[in-house]
């Protein structure tokens, strides 16, 4: 999936001596597009260093980039406080433990994990002018959680629709079908299959992507 908006070509990239790897990258006036993979290396590739955003570039002044960032923090905040809050009553009320809910549970844990990384990782990413500042693997391992998390949250939402139809068109039948340990046998698979999915690919990818780089990179001898 393209994260920006516009197509963005490098000049030049060249390895020296001492493994450094060098980007030159065209005056686009900011933005730029690539897949989840060649994104994080336009910023953080190897061992190269982090390339700056110039000033003239950057998207918001400092006022609207503070109130964005405000926002955007609160909007976190809330989303993991109040889902933190169904887990620990999950956890901690036998009463509510019942098969159904610990679909709700599974939901809530993918809404924390959202609300705690990916939107405020997304969220610096954006004020920054579509540039990330961190670490090469931790744009990946970003990327990775946040695409599974969100595939597991759609997962749990259609089981969810799924045990609720047929609580109300087979009721008797189906609650003596529904046990615990088969609710936690479909959320393990909602979990693991996304991980699987995605971890792979994109952690995969990006060390495919390295290595190509690395052979085809001049090295002056």
């Amino acid at each position: 999936s393209d994260v920006c908006s516009s197509d963005l070509t490098y000049e030049s990239r060249t390895l020296n001596t001492s493994g450094q790897l060098t980007v030159t990258m065209p005056d686009t006036g900011g933005g730029g597009c690539y897949n989840a993979t060649s994104w994080c290396n336009t910023t953080a590739f190897g061992n190269s260093t982090l390339l700056d955003v110039p000033a003239e570039h950057q998207r918001y002044d400092v006022a609207v980039t503070a109130v964005l960032a405000t926002l955007a923090g609160v909007t976190s905040f809330c989303t993991t406080i109040g889902n933190i809050m169904v887990v620990i009553s999950f956890l901690l009320e036998k009463s509510i433990r019942q098969p159904s809910n610990y679909l709700i549970a599974s939901l809530a844990v993918t809404d924390i994990l959202i609300g705690s990384l990916s939107m405020p990782l997304y969220t610096m990413y954006l004020l920054k002018d579509s540039h990330w500042p961190l670490p090469h693997l931790t744009c990946n391992l970003w990327l990775s959680l946040d695409y599974t998390v969100c595939l597991v949250s759609q997962y749990t939402v259609f089981l969810i629709t799924l045990d609720r139809f047929c609580s109300v068109k087979v009721p008797a039948k189906y609650r003596n079908w529904r046990t615990k340990n088969k609710i936690k046998a479909m959320i393990a698979v909602t979990w693991v299959i996304p991980a699987v999915i995605f971890f792979t690919s994109i952690m995969g990818w990006s060390r495919s992507e390295e290595h190509t780089s690395e052979l085809q990179s001049p090295v002056p001898i």
